[in-house]
């Protein structure tokens, strides 16, 4: 199993998006993989392949997907 993650964001000048993970509780900047605070400082998570997109265009190219979340 991986290491599990919980949002975390912090607005300053740019909106910067840290993750905590909570194994060991430090904070990772979200797009560097970067810890940036805590027991792991300095170090990085190992890339994995993605892809970022607007639902609307996902949706346009890949009709069959579904969409799964919690509201509120």
């Amino acid at each position: 199993m991986g290491i599990l993650f919980r949002p975390y964001t912090i607005i300053t000048v740019l909106l910067v998006t840290l993750i905590r993970d909570r194994e060991k509780g430090s904070l990772w900047q979200a797009l560097t993989g970067q810890a940036v605070r805590g027991r792991v400082f300095g170090e990085r998570l190992a890339r994995l392949p993605s892809h970022y997109s607007f639902g609307f265009v996902w949706s346009d190219f890949h009709p069959q997907t579904e969409l799964y979340g919690t509201s509120g």
